[in-house]
């Protein structure tokens, strides 16, 4: 039989349980808004439905996944409370047993444990499914010219209508990446070749130093090879254009 006291327990647990998980949400929600933040932008969806294609189904899953941190913090809040406020002792003075005491704790862990077990079984996959889709169609791979391979690492970029770059293994710390490589192609056929084993961002003059370098110039009738210890080149490219959020 459950009394009052087992009644005045659950609801400080279930009470603080919500607050928790709104509280965490609000969280996460902010810290995840603020680093996809570039990709919302250029997904062009308004934000009414990003609520709906994203955020319905981040929050159940970061619900799922922080579900039994909501319960632990919600134990360790409203029973310090409670001790803070002598109520504990006045229970036990009272003639209630420690054993006796923690079954509404045992009540409440079993209701939370059942959520849970449902909300795995039949609400978070299909959480799962919305945020996934929107992730694989806006943020992994969003149709910008990054990663447009699987190679990882890799950025690919047309500076113009017969130029096209490659650089590989770009460090943000240092500014620097390598292999680089440039080709011109025109009519299908590939007139320009450079390649260089190191790219570094020259700030005295506002643009990429390229080091060991073989530059190829090819034309119908033969091709010119030569080799460079290193050159200066205008990429219109920028060390923030290659760094990731």
């Amino acid at each position: 039989m459950i009394t009052k006291l087992d009644w005045y327990i659950l609801k400080k647990f279930f009470v603080t349980f919500i607050f928790c998980m709104l509280l965490f949400t609000v969280i996460a929600v902010a810290v995840d808004s603020s680093e996809h933040t570039d990709d919302f932008v250029k997904s062009g969806l308004s934000t009414t439905q990003i609520i709906r294609q994203y955020y319905f189904g981040f929050v159940p899953w970061i619900w799922g996944l922080l579900y039994p941190l909501f319960v632990f913090i919600a134990v360790i809040f409203f029973t310090s409370k409670m001790a803070l406020r002598s109520e504990v002792i006045a229970m036990i003075a009272n003639g209630t047993s420690y054993n006796r005491w923690l079954r509404p704790y045992l009540i409440g862990g079993l209701v939370f444990a059942t959520i849970l077990w449902f909300a795995n079984r039949y609400g978070i996959p299909k959480a799962n499914e919305i945020k996934s889709s929107f992730q694989t169609t806006y943020i992994d791979n969003p149709g910008s010219s990054r990663d447009v391979s699987n190679c990882y690492g890799c950025f690919y970029r047309r500076l113009d209508s017969v130029t096209y770059i490659g650089i590989r293994n770009y460090d943000t710390a240092q500014r620097a990446a390598g292999p680089f490589f440039l080709e011109k192609v025109k009519n299908n056929r590939v007139f320009y070749n450079l390649r260089a084993q190191r790219m570094e961002w020259d700030s005295t003059k506002n643009n990429w130093k390229l080091i060991s370098i073989i530059e190829r110039n090819v034309d119908s009738m033969k091709e010119t090879v030569n080799e460079l210890p290193f050159m200066n080149m205008d990429l219109k490219l920028k060390p923030k254009d290659l760094r990731n959020d």
